[in-house]
């Protein structure tokens, strides 16, 4: 008889602690609502954010007055792959056309 007593006490207490919580949840989710409006779907989901895309310098690059404006035109935030391409296509074609400038016509490397 007596372990029937505790569980019966055990299941009350589980059965508090429970209406607790919900009640707790409740006033939150009202509290959210309240600051944030009802438009909020799915409270408590986890928001994914976008990947930011960077850019990464070499030496010729911090020279380069041409690239680094392209980087100051599109912020970190609003970078998109496309327009990194397109940077980093700006400048392979300027490091080749700067080295086509020392090799001449017969292979001779000069030096300036």
């Amino acid at each position: 008889p007596g372990m029937e007593v505790m569980f019966k006490r055990k299941s009350e207490e589980d059965e508090d602690t429970r209406m607790q919580y919900e009640e707790k949840t409740k006033k939150d989710k009202k509290r959210i609502e309240s600051i944030y409006g009802k438009h909020i779907n799915g409270l408590g989901t986890r928001i994914v954010r976008k990947r930011r895309e960077i850019y990464l310098f070499t030496s010729e690059d911090i020279d380069n007055e041409d690239i680094i404006s392209m980087l100051e035109n599109t912020p970190t935030y609003s970078r998109s792959r496309t327009s990194l391409k397109k940077i980093q296509e700006k400048a392979v074609l300027e490091e080749n056309t700067s080295i086509r400038n020392y090799i001449g016509d017969d292979g001779v490397i000069t030096f300036q």
